[in-house]
């Protein structure tokens, strides 16, 4: 990774980073199997995660072609574990399964693809160009893998699962709160939730049972 030129920003704090030019065939090469088709490099405007949600211009920044219309660009945090995603093939996986989830959901890709509205209409209808904020995917990713696959490691029911989320937000949506309702396994959204946290953990302890009740996530296909 290395440090970007930034030609427009409103943060004084945050610092990005970049895969280099060089490294960017390398890195198609080793994710041709998950969708990637190949690289370009273009100027990178938005305002998201990677920024605090404050504008910013990054002049040739390298993006991933994912599935023929989808950009995402290369450009992370410093302070996040995105060298790790690189180095690490489960972590890569891991890290499409992800923006795969996000995406086929209108309501969860508004948090991902800059400028687009599930209000407005489907995205399968946005005639936007599919930019991704890279940078929010890999901080999920590292909430998941980093944050949270040690302790499920160690929980045996549903009920364990159900009051650690209550406290850490893991799975859910902004109405599941330490003081609001808890986590509802009976609501298909947050299923399969808790279907990719577990698919996403056994990418890297495939032979961890994090249930013994796991018939409720094989209930989602």
């Amino acid at each position: 990774m290395e440090p970007v030129f930034r030609s427009e920003s409103y943060a004084v704090v945050s610092q990005e980073v970049a895969v280099p030019i060089c490294q960017c065939s390398a890195l198609v090469e080793q994710c041709q199997h998950l969708g990637v088709e190949g690289y370009r490099v273009e100027n990178y405007q938005a305002a998201g995660f990677l920024n605090r949600y404050l504008p910013i211009s990054i002049p040739h920044a390298p993006m991933l072609i994912y599935k023929k219309d989808i950009r995402i660009p290369l450009v992370f945090r410093r302070d996040s574990h995105v060298q790790m995603v690189l180095n690490e093939s489960w972590r890569l996986e891991a890290y499409f399964r992800l923006v795969d989830w996000f995406l086929a959901d209108d309501f969860e890709a508004e948090k991902i693809v800059f400028g687009y509205s599930a209000a407005c209409c489907p995205l399968r209808r946005f005639r936007g160009l599919k930019m991704i904020d890279s940078a929010y995917v890999a901080f999920r990713l590292s909430e998941i893998v980093d944050g949270a696959s040690f302790a499920l490691q160690e929980m045996q029911t549903e009920e364990e699962f159900i009051q650690w989320n209550q406290e850490r937000h893991l799975v859910g949506d902004p109405q599941i709160g330490r003081h609001s309702k808890i986590l509802d396994l009976d609501n298909p959204k947050h299923l399969q939730q808790v279907q990719l946290v577990f698919d996403i953990i056994r990418l890297k302890y495939p032979h961890v049972t994090l249930f013994q009740k796991a018939s409720m996530l094989d209930a989602v296909g």
